[in-house]
């Protein structure tokens, strides 16, 4: 608990920055450039964090501790009536459902706060070791495609709801074991299997 985990941000231009954080990362995100994780600093707990490959880009998302003064945003995403509705238009909802136990009230509460023709781009583990330092006791779920349609068809309506597995049993094997992606050939890495997600990725537009 007491030891400081370095992450160490990688990008061609500059070359390495690294940022330090109280407790390792994990649940680690590439979309489209930007890294998603949960850490914690020491003073907020594990949160969803964000980062562009430096310090300066490296950002808390949202923070649930409203002591904390880095957060842009402090909500508890399954009663965020605080927040005004019709308010963002993307809503970027990763590898954060499966710590929150109602979880059909956060999906209802990203679809509230959403503005008309608003999008939530969300990702879930199908397949995860237990998150560290919470994890034991705030680690809830794993998702399907299938779960997924269901909870976010729901409430935004089939019509709009996009699903897809990523991953297949040597990407979901190696993630298990602690592989680098280096370690693995570009086609294990597009192989698709639907019978055995690695993560599952949603997309829902507000209508």
């Amino acid at each position: 608990m007491g030891r400081e985990n370095h992450i160490v941000l990688l990008r061609r231009k500059p070359a390495v920055e690294t940022v330090r954080v109280k407790t390792g990362a994990g649940n680690l995100l590439n979309l489209n450039g930007t890294l998603y994780f949960t850490a914690s600093n020491g003073t907020s707990g594990t949160e969803l964090w964000k980062s562009n490959g430096t310090s300066a880009g490296t950002v808390m998302v949202l923070d649930i501790n409203p002591g904390n003064p880095a957060a842009t945003i402090v909500a508890d995403l399954t009663a965020a009536e605080g927040v005004p509705a019709n308010s963002f238009d993307c809503f970027v909802l990763t590898q954060t459902l499966q710590f929150i136990y109602d979880v059909r009230a956060a999906v209802t509460q990203v679809h509230r706060m959403l503005r008309p023709g608003g999008v939530v781009l969300a990702t879930v583990p199908s397949v995860s070791r237990i998150a560290p330092v919470y994890g034991l006791e705030r680690d809830y779920w794993r998702f399907t495609p299938a779960s997924c349609r269901v909870l976010f068809g729901d409430v935004f309506g089939g019509d709009g709801v996009t699903v897809r597995g990523y991953g297949n049993v040597r990407t979901t094997t190696a993630f298990l074991s602690g592989l680098a992606y280096e370690e693995l050939s570009r086609g294990d890495l597009d192989a698709e299997d639907e019978y055995f997600p690695l993560i599952v990725a949603i997309r829902a537009v507000k209508h």
